[in-house]
């Protein structure tokens, strides 16, 4: 074996936004270990997000516990375990490895979580770091070094554009994981009737009943695809259209993975923890719409199911004529 012929696992469970930030690092390996075999370990329910990535041999999913493929991966002799997620699974994977005769060298990234708990519970201005510039940090005692370049998202080229969407139109992303990340119905009116291009919605299952508000409100100018498309589907549309609006979510990272133009538009997470969209140097910038009076900005790592304050200024204090 070639000190190039090494095999590398890479991990990182959740979520859309995270695996997709892992791009340029995976590329990264592949270009300092030509002749790697590198296998991606993720959920199940990302499946289709790495599968076309060219710098990947193997994509590993599993549905919920690592004790599903455990045995497989202790007889795969790694090298190197390129742990990019860091929680007591990972760890556990580790203690697991011990008992390999070829232990592989573990390397982790800097989560920075006390950084990020000054941020959010006493409001010290302290700009973290880009997570993908973190990730980097792991790798770094293996010579691998950023290069600059934005993420990369690879769509299977026999994708097709749902019967009825034509470009050129504009996407808007409808919903995030927490509510005080979410763009609020009224909000979303406002921004609709200040796009003058045709509108393609994308969002899950408990979006639907929004976007068939935005439907009917704006006849003949909004098409909902919200629960009608699968995760490479929406990014195929979203890599088909004129430019994308979204509030902080995995949508917002699968567009700038397909240097698409960006606006995007945040609630109670903020820029400074280090999740903006990773752009490349010669991607399309994005454009920040944000409340930055706020002192109570920001209130969550993630996100929350309520607004702590109960009025919900970060969103609803926000103009949505920002299209240029």
């Amino acid at each position: 074996m070639s000190s190039d012929a090494k095999k590398i696992l890479v991990i990182r469970f959740s979520s859309i936004g995270d695996i997709v930030l892992t791009t340029p690092v995976v590329s990264g390996i592949r270009k300092k270990f030509p002749d790697a075999v590198i296998h991606f370990l993720t959920k199940a329910i990302f499946k289709g997000l790495m599968d076309e990535n060219p710098c990947i041999n193997e994509v590993i999913y599993i549905d919920k516990q690592l004790s599903e493929v455990k045995e497989r991966l202790m007889q795969e002799n790694y090298a190197y375990v390129v742990d990019l997620h860091g929680n007591l699974r990972t760890l556990l994977l580790r203690w697991h490895f011990l008992t390999n005769k070829r232990r592989p060298i573990f390397l982790t990234y800097n989560k920075s979580r006390w950084k990020r708990w000054l941020l959010v519970h006493l409001k010290v201005d302290i700009q973290l770091r880009h997570i993908t510039d973190r990730y980097f940090g792991a790798v770094s005692s293996l010579g691998i070094e950023n290069d600059g370049n934005n993420g990369r998202l690879y769509i299977p080229k026999d994708m097709k554009l749902p019967n009825g969407i034509k470009p050129p139109y504009v996407v808007l992303i409808l919903g995030a994981n927490h509510f005080t990340k979410t763009i609020p119905i009224n909000k979303l009116k406002e921004i609709v009737q200040n796009v003058a291009q045709p509108m393609v919605l994308l969002g899950g299952k408990k979006e639907e009943a929004c976007g068939e508000i935005l439907r009917n409100t704006f006849p003949g100018r909004v098409i909902s695809l919200c629960g009608k498309t699968s995760l490479m589907e929406s990014a195929y549309c979203i890599q088909q259209s004129m430019f994308v609006i979204t509030p902080d979510t995995g949508m917002m990272h699968i567009a700038a993975a397909l240097s698409k133009k960006i606006y995007v538009v945040w609630g109670s997470t903020t820029p400074s923890l280090g999740f903006t969209p990773y752009l490349g140097k010669e991607a399309p910038h994005a454009t920040f719409i944000e409340n930055t009076s706020l002192p109570c900005r920001p209130c969550h790592k993630h996100g929350q199911s309520h607004c702590p304050k109960g009025h919900f200024k970060c969103m609803q204090d926000l103009h949505m004529d920002f299209v240029d």
